[in-house]
Formats: structure tokens, sequence, C-alpha cells
């Protein structure tokens, strides 16, 4: 993901793990991949044979009732690893366009965590350049894939298959324009428009209150802002106020019948360690989902305080 090259909050929180000359020690051996004709090959091939994986394989969704306690851990570990390629991909394109990009930091989005690459600089760049950093590091993630397609093709190990259908839900989530993900500023620079949500919320309330709006855009584009605005806060207060309260209430619904149940297997030493992840893995959405909240609320409170 790429950090804020704007004014705009993105982070519930975040912290440098990684500095900007430790990452650049990669990023400057790795630039040299976002030569033209280069990217244009692998990206082409590799849609090609993903497409044509996912259409040949589709009856391997099967896979996922015969993940085990090792496989689990080797998706987390595979996670972790392609995210951070991913992130070293936009440094890398940076350091390609002498541009100058910060370290690799944690951040807290909602109540999805994830990596980010300070990647500000990126922001004096002519919109071909940014455009080409914002798809920087599903392109390199692109090579992972690409091994994987080869993997797959000569074991059909159904552990690959996962991590191949990991890859690719990774990059439908990443290019998705609603959240600040890369596709948002991708969008973001297609449009030639700055400050994207903000543009879009001033153009939307100068329409419906009817007051003359000073940005100077076409029809075409006030129209998609406004019918963008619409669509992303739609989306967002579903995921706030619907997806992220039904998995917590879900969640302790559930808790004393699980506990129950893992007491049983326990005391029976045939306790199933998969069940054990899944529950560790829902209780850090919960708890980070609890801390969203209440930072929300706590932000409006103080808001509110401040206005009074």
């Amino acid at each position: 993901m790429l950090e804020n090259r704007t004014k705009e909050k993105t982070f519930l929180f975040q912290k440098e793990i990684l500095s900007a000359d430790t990452v650049r020690k990669l990023s400057s051996k790795l630039k040299f991949l976002f030569v033209k004709e280069w990217m244009y090959i692998v990206i082409i091939l590799s849609l090609i044979f993903d497409f044509y994986l996912m259409l040949t394989s589709v009856n391997n969704i099967s896979v996922f009732n015969q993940i085990d306690i090792y496989g689990v851990f080797i998706i987390l570990i595979f996670t972790l690893f392609s995210t951070f390629i991913h992130e070293i991909g936009h440094a890398s394109a940076c350091e390609y366009f002498g541009a100058k990009h910060g370290g690799i930091g944690f951040g807290l989005y909602f109540n999805i965590p994830l990596l980010y690459t300070d990647v500000t600089s990126a922001w004096v760049l002519n919109t071909k350049k940014r455009l080409i950093i914002n798809i920087a590091g599903v392109y390199f993630q692109l090579y992972i894939l690409d091994i994987l397609l080869f993997v797959y093709a000569l074991s059909g190990n159904s552990l690959v298959f996962y991590l191949v259908l990991t890859l690719n839900l990774g990059f439908i989530m990443t290019l998705n324009p609603f959240f600040k993900f890369d596709g948002y500023w991708i969008l973001s620079d297609l449009l030639d428009v700055p400050n994207l949500r903000e543009v879009s919320k001033e153009l939307f309330l100068s329409v419906f209150n009817r007051e003359k709006c000073s940005l100077r855009l076409d029809k075409r584009k006030k129209f998609f802002l406004c019918f963008y605005y619409v669509l992303v806060n739609i989306i967002m207060l579903y995921y706030v106020f619907y997806i992220i309260p039904l998995l917590v209430l879900s969640f302790f619904d559930n808790l004393e019948n699980r506990i129950t149940l893992f007491k049983i297997c326990f005391d029976n030493k045939n306790l199933n360690i998969s069940d054990v992840m899944s529950f560790i893995f829902e209780l850090c959405l919960v708890v980070l989902s609890v801390i969203y909240f209440l930072s929300f609320f706590y932000s409006l409170f103080k808001k509110k305080k401040s206005t009074s």
C-alpha cells in the first residue's frame, strides 16, 4: 500500500519498521525491472497464464477443506513475504524515476493491519510515472505469481493453488478504488484529482446545496466524482456499521460454544489446530475492530468538544 501522498489522514495507527536507507539497499538493485518493454511482457503474460489457471482449476476450490496447520502457517508467512515484496516494488519504482522514497511501515486502516511505503515525493512526478509507481507493488507480486503458476503446472499441488488464489484475492483488494489502497491512488492519478475524497465530497455538497462549485472540471468528470462520492460512502457505511459489528457480534455469540468445544477436544486430546488458528485470527480481527470503534467515537467526541 502507498502511504498518503497528500494531507489526507489515512491510518488509525502507523509506525515505520524499516528505514529509507535500509529499503534503498534493495530498491536500488531492483529498479532495472521497470524497463517499459520488459514490464509489458511480464504483466501481459502473467495475466494470460493466471486467467487460464483460474478458468481451468475452478474445481480446486475444495482445497479450502484440505489445509492443515502447516498449510495455515505457510500461507501466513507467504502473505507477509508477498506484502513486503509489494512494498519494495513501490520503493523500486520511485528509485527508477529518481524520486526519493521513505521507509516501510506498519499501519492500521479501519480494522485492517497492513504494510505501507512512504512515496510522498512521487507527487512531483508526471501522471504516467505516478501510475507506474502505483501499480509497482502488484507488478512485483506478479513475479511471485509466475513462480507459483510454474510450480503448480508441474506439481498440481493444492497448497500452491491456494497461494495463487490468495495472491489474486489480494490483487482485487489492493486495486479497488474505494478504500485508500493502490486502486484509490490509481484513480486519483487517472482523473488528475489530488485529494480525491475531499474533492468529490466538495463537489457533491455543492450540487446538493445548489451552490456554485469553484472546481474547474468538465461535466463528465463532475458527474463521475459525484457518483464516486455516493458509492464510496455507501460502501464505507456498509463496512463500518454492518460488516465490522457483524464480525464482532458473531464472534461473541459463538464464543461460549467454541470454548466449550475446545475444552472437550483438549480433554480428549483431539484438538484441531486449524480451528484454534481460525479462532485466534478472528480474535485479532475483533480486537482491532474494537480499537477502531473506540478511536472513531473518541475522535467524534474530541471534534464535538473542540467546536463547542
